[in-house]
């Protein structure tokens, strides 16, 4: 299973980077482009799946605004507690980068970046989403040794090209045998 959804996401990706059809009916082009629609086309799918199956919980909390949010939507400034609209945006991508793909902190970080949201919403999500990097190291290392082969020396460069430190570059390897 894990090896036809990672063939599908290369097809999705190849296929992307060439050129995507966006929701404006315009023509993308280029790597980054490409790699954003695969995951976006692959998210809206999980997405739905997901809420099928929650449609009872959700539909309660999908109801109209209350007169309290739509006063606090008028607020030029959010309260301390509450994140603007951009960091909670950047929050759901940053976990649907991860849902699918391993990140460095940076990495993701940087791709949330390319993806138009400020340093500041991009490091929000980055610190808020929960990620365990070392363990994000682990599923990178093994998505690398999937694809090609390693020497022990060059993963961890590898790793650490990706934005992991150099002991969660050293933890990823050894997890994954070396």
């Amino acid at each position: 299973m894990k090896k036809a959804l990672f063939l599908l996401l290369l097809c999705l990706f190849l296929f992307a980077s060439c050129s995507s059809y966006d929701k404006e009916n315009t023509y993308q082009s280029g790597y980054a482009d490409g790699y954003a629609a695969a995951v976006n086309e692959i998210t809206s799918q999980q997405s739905a799946s997901s809420s099928r199956s929650s449609s009872s919980s959700s539909s309660s909390s999908n109801s109209s605004p209350s007169s309290s949010t739509s006063s606090q939507s008028r607020s030029s400034t959010p309260t301390a507690s509450s994140p603007t609209m951009g960091e909670s945006n950047a929050l759901k991508k940053a976990k649907q980068y991860l849902d699918y793909s391993a990140f460095s902190r940076s990495g993701l970080i940087k791709q949330l970046e390319y993806e138009g949201f400020s340093n500041s919403e991009a490091v929000y999500a980055v610190d808020k989403c929960g990620a365990d990097w070392y363990e994000q190291a682990v599923k990178k290392a093994k998505q690398y040794l999937e694809y090609s082969s390693f020497s022990r020396k060059r993963l961890i460069e590898q790793l650490e090209y990706e934005g992991f430190t150099h002991d969660q570059s050293v933890y990823g390897v050894e997890e994954n045998g070396y």
